[in-house]
């Protein structure tokens, strides 16, 4: 599967640029050699793992396990309905609180962040998600199990990434995230013990923190390696939006597989001192 051709790399960026006003966004703000960075980490990406569906399911699988161990620090914590401010549909329908909000979240965890970024690249972006992805009646006040279930989807009104090189770094941020917040902290989803939808086979794998970053102001905060980041912008719209598809089975394969490949990636960057497993690090990768 991950014999495919590379060049459906630079297809798949093309219909991007062509269909998705998101990737557009994102990719007018990278300069030259910043895009040469991207295509770059894609194509180490895509070259992990080579031969047959199976081999690499088997590799997926020993990482998944791998990163499973080594970012068991990370609690879980659900999220406390009780702690919902009273006001969060009436915030969430206001463009303007929910924009000084994101310049002053930003500023406090660029803050926060200066020594990663500093040190090892870590990046933040994000901003405020809009309106038109929430329902045009969020205004509306609601009460009971009607207004719980319309809120569920907008915790992440607004919203950022803390884009980390490597998982050793992801895990210290996320450690410090919880020591440093700790009591305002209002979930914790740690995907990589938990993924999503409770599938096994889901690859995607991160950290997110719902963080009462002032008063009864929430934002979310991923916390995820520079590969998913990568391949996040390449998948979201064909696999999370369905605003596009693919161009053969092959190019969908491709896609499927360099998401599958993102963990078997990060999990050869853990540090042999910092996990203990049973047979060692090695034994995970023996037919890699």
């Amino acid at each position: 599967m991950n014999d495919l051709k590379s060049s459906y790399l630079d297809s798949h960026i093309a219909l991007l640029e062509q269909g998705d006003s998101f990737f557009r966004a994102y990719w007018s703000q990278l300069n030259e050699v910043e895009r040469r960075r991207f295509r770059l980490l894609c194509h180490e990406v895509a070259s992990v793992a080579h031969g047959d569906g199976e081999e690499q399911l088997l590799l997926f699988d020993r990482a998944s396990d791998l990163a499973r161990r080594y970012l068991s620090c990370i609690p879980q914590k659900d999220l406390d309905y009780s702690r919902r401010p009273p006001d969060w549909s009436e915030f969430v329908a206001n463009e303007e609180e929910k924009r000084a909000l994101w310049f002053a979240a930003e500023a406090q965890l660029r803050g926060f962040l200066e020594p990663y970024e500093r040190e090892s690249g870590t990046r933040l972006y994000g901003g405020v998600k809009p309106l038109s992805s929430f329902d045009e009646k969020l205004g509306e006040v609601k009460t009971g199990w009607a207004a719980r279930r319309r809120l569920r989807d907008t915790w992440d009104a607004v919203r950022c990434r803390l884009v980390a090189p490597d998982l050793s770094t992801l895990r210290q941020i996320s450690v410090e995230i919880w020591q440093y917040y700790l009591d305002s902290v209002i979930k914790c989803s740690n995907y990589y013990s938990y993924p999503q939808d409770g599938s096994k086979m889901g690859a995607y794998r991160a950290i997110h923190f719902l963080i009462e970053i002032e008063e009864r102001r929430w934002i979310e905060v991923q916390v995820l390696t520079a590969a998913r980041d990568a391949v996040g912008v390449l998948d979201y719209a064909f696999t999370f939006k369905r605003k596009l598809q693919a161009i053969d089975r092959k190019h969908d394969e491709w896609l499927r597989g360099l998401s599958l490949n993102v963990n078997i990636f990060d999990a050869r960057s853990i540090p042999a001192e910092e996990l203990r497993v049973p047979g060692g690090l090695s034994a995970f990768f023996l037919q890699s």
